[in-house]
């Protein structure tokens, strides 16, 4: 099954208000340093969801300036992965800022993250640079690199 036949048994649509709870359940899983309320207030009109009947699986946060987006936070609810979830989501926001008028995606990605990096580079992505030190580790006075990765729509 192609990708695009995939797209069709899920829906892709912006995050609306009463579906931001169930994001920040994913997005407490997903990541050490959850948005402040204000943020996802902030970002929902730049919030994008891949929904199974009513269920949220998976969900894209992006900054759109202009003809330029930058991906801010995707996630994927823990008991949906590993199956080719993310992917569709990335396919499914691609498509979308293109048709949007988008020109151009880019992303920063902590070097030591190979899933997100492959996800990224599977979904047409390219390396374009790295930001030395860029992010916090658990370890005290270490940082790590971050990847800057970009594709043209």
């Amino acid at each position: 099954m192609s990708t695009n036949d995939e797209l069709k048994h899920f829906n892709f649509d912006q995050l609306s208000p009463e579906q931001i709870n169930k994001a920040r359940e994913i997005e407490r899983i997903c990541f050490d340093d959850p948005w402040s309320e204000s943020l996802w207030q902030h970002y929902l009109p730049q919030t994008f969801a891949l929904f199974a009947s009513d269920q949220l699986l998976a969900y894209a946060q992006c900054s759109i300036v202009l003809n330029e987006a930058e991906l801010l936070r995707i996630a994927v609810d823990p008991s949906h992965r590993r199956k080719g979830i993310g992917k569709q989501v990335m396919m499914a926001l691609l498509n979308l800022l293109k048709d949007q008028g988008t020109e151009r995606l880019m992303l920063e990605v902590r070097a030591s993250n190979k899933a997100a990096i492959a996800l990224y580079a599977t979904s047409g992505l390219s390396l374009e640079g790295r930001r030395k030190g860029y992010y916090e580790t658990e370890q005290a006075g270490q940082r790590e690199d971050a990847l800057l990765m970009g594709v043209n729509l």
